[in-house]
């Protein structure tokens, strides 16, 4: 009966002390990322705005539904996550700005900046605000996608998806 009394402690202070962990974390984080993309602006522009296509580079996203306006799309991803998309603004081979929405809780803003560094390289700039107002879901998030850990795998997918 100790060990009953002792392991049902440690378990409630191990959840006490993760609650007040993730409790201090911040609400929004805001990761940057840029990558040298070996190929012209105009491709890897191209790849990273036609968003119907995306399936077929990206590895964590499922298949996308695109809604009739073409501004607006939900990525069905393979972890079995829907998120809702919104292009705000699109600069041709110079940017694409989009906000987001999880039906997990968590919303936020991604704005990809495209720079020619030559004829056939592109520096590819990656900066997204991400916010989870639940306490509980800032604690799952950086334990199973810590902050950035999207943004990578994008920037390896996309550098496959060029080459």
């Amino acid at each position: 009966m100790k060990w009953v009394w002792l392991v049902g402690g440690l378990v409630l202070c191990a959840g006490a002390g993760a609650w007040l962990y993730a409790s201090r974390l911040p609400a929004t984080v805001t990761t940057v990322r840029e990558a040298i993309v070996r190929a012209p602006v105009d491709r890897v522009f191209a790849l990273v705005t036609d968003v119907a296509h995306q399936p077929e580079w990206r590895s964590d996203v499922g298949r996308i539904t695109v809604a009739d306006d073409g501004a607006s799309w939900v990525e069905h991803t393979r972890s079995g996550d829907d998120i809702n998309f919104r292009a705000v603004e699109t600069v041709p081979n110079s940017k694409f700005e989009i906000v987001y929405q999880s039906k997990l809780g968590f919303s936020g803003r991604w704005v990809g900046s495209f720079t020619p560094r030559d004829a056939e390289t592109t520096v590819f700039r990656i900066e997204e605000t991400t916010t989870t107002p639940s306490i509980l879901g800032r604690l799952m998030g950086r334990i199973f996608a810590p902050p950035g850990s999207h943004t990578d795998l994008y920037l390896n997918d996309l550098e496959k998806a060029v080459s």
